[in-house]
């Protein structure tokens, strides 16, 4: 598959367009985490993400630099394990970006921590996000009654 968007690290520029799909009733939806988030509190932690060398936030373009996804990765022991999120832009749905949003954020993750074990906690109600990590080869443990938990522990998956 060509790649129809690029990557990069996300500034604060990014704030608006990320609080929008985050708070998509579709996003929210299947979120495991799905209560409305306010602008300021956004802000705030969006701040504290792109600030923070525990974390990475990524937002994927399309080659006409319209945002179409973001992938973020937070780790709490140095990177050794980090947890992988990511939401693609409403309009963006149903055009198979979903996997290939989530190996090039593990692409890119890996130049810098190419030995991390990265997973992804999914809402069991989350077909879509359980195809696209299914589909990527990653292994899959049941976490809880409404989580299935996805493992990547080498590689980048398949696209």
């Amino acid at each position: 598959m060509t790649l129809t968007f690029g990557l990069r690290r996300s500034t604060l520029n990014d704030a608006y367009v990320l609080w929008l799909w985050r708070n998509d009733a579709e996003t929210r939806r299947v979120s495991l985490q799905n209560a409305p988030i306010e602008w300021l509190e956004h802000i705030s932690w969006l701040q504290e993400r792109l600030g923070d060398p525990s974390s990475l936030v990524l937002l994927a373009e399309s080659a006409k630099g319209q945002p179409v996804g973001s992938v973020r990765f937070d780790t709490r022991d140095a990177w050794q394990t980090a947890r992988l999120s990511f939401v693609l832009a409403p309009e963006a749905r149903g055009q198979g970006l979903g996997r290939p949003l989530v190996v090039e954020g593990v692409r890119y993750l890996r130049a810098s921590h190419p030995t991390t074990a990265i997973y992804a906690d999914v809402d069991t109600v989350n077909a879509r996000s359980l195809r696209v990590f299914r589909g990527a080869g990653w292994t899959e443990q049941v976490s809880e009654p409404r989580a299935v938990r996805f493992w990547l522990r080498d590689g980048i998956g398949r696209a």
